[in-house]
């Protein structure tokens, strides 16, 4: 059956407002399409400058496409945001031309904005699938399994003995000796609040690389084996759901469906704070 209007797909349907731009801001817009695409209407628009809706960081790029344009052919495109009615945000395309008067000066600009919003959203599930996928070294902590990205692993050692260090952060054991080189250890089980535990035989030391403004850093995490290296999909990778969300926690990058279940990617490097990182480093010293 072919596609209709009411049939296509949701980012198929293109909200398109025609306007008519004065200058003193004001727009006056054609048709009720605005009302869809922002929450306002029509008549509340005609009291409101076009331009207090753009979302302030998008404000200074949108300004500079005007000016260019009014430089050269009087003709711009520009995409940006602005914040709707109730306070979400909505991608809009604008194609849009500047009309001079007799005497060279602004007469007013007409154009047409374009709700790009699901298009935007399409584009970053697809370059968000595209940087997720990958090879991920698989862990078990506490009867559940994680995941790092392999290009941020150096290598795996066996649990080996441990140098504490006084007035460490609870969660770093103390640090190691490999090959000269000395590495923090750190006990991922408290570091996620999950219950301290006696090594196990299969107990493994991750070396992981952290980033930190002096370069990287070299971090040793302490797990209860490793399990293997998975080659997943980013479509696989959903997001942290909303109940880690809310407590912050950055550094889950999603959770992979595997056949042996789901996995929890973690990004070390966005595990610290600044302050942390310093510690580490420190330590490392």
């Amino acid at each position: 059956m072919a596609e209709t209007a009411d049939t296509a797909p949701e980012h198929a349907k293109r909200r398109i407002a025609a306007y008519k731009g004065y200058k003193d801001g004001l727009v006056e817009f054609y048709g009720n399409q605005v009302e869809v695409m922002t929450g306002y209407t029509k008549e509340e628009l005609s009291q409101e400058k076009w331009t207090n809706l753009i979302f302030e960081e998008d404000r200074p790029k949108a300004k500079d496409a005007f000016v260019k344009a009014l430089k050269s052919d009087k003709v711009y495109n520009r995409e940006y945001r602005i914040k709707k009615k109730n306070g979400n945000l909505a991608w809009i395309q604008e194609w849009s031309e500047i009309l001079l008067d007799d005497t060279g000066d602004i007469d007013c600009v007409v154009g047409a904005l374009i709700d790009i919003t699901e298009d935007k959203k399409i584009e970053e599930a697809r370059l968000r699938a595209e940087r997720l996928t990958g090879k991920y070294l698989i862990f078990s902590l506490a009867g559940e399994e994680y995941g790092f990205n392999i290009f941020d692993v150096r290598e795996i050692i066996g649990a080996v003995p441990i140098t504490p260090l006084p007035e460490a952060a609870s969660y770093l054991k103390g640090v190691i000796d490999l090959r000269g080189k000395i590495i923090p250890i750190m006990d991922l089980r408290l570091r996620l609040g999950l219950e301290r535990a006696e090594l196990s035989k299969h107990a493994c030391i991750i070396v992981v690389e952290i980033p930190s403004p002096g370069g990287k850093v070299l971090l040793g995490v302490l797990t209860d084996s490793v399990t293997g290296v998975l080659f997943i999909q980013g479509t696989e990778i959903d997001k942290a759901p909303a109940a880690f969300r809310q407590y912050q926690l950055d550094y889950i990058t999603g959770m992979a469906k595997t056949e042996r279940g789901v996995v929890v990617l973690i990004n070390m490097g966005r595990m610290f704070s600044e302050e942390e990182v310093a510690g580490l480093t420190k330590s490392a010293g």
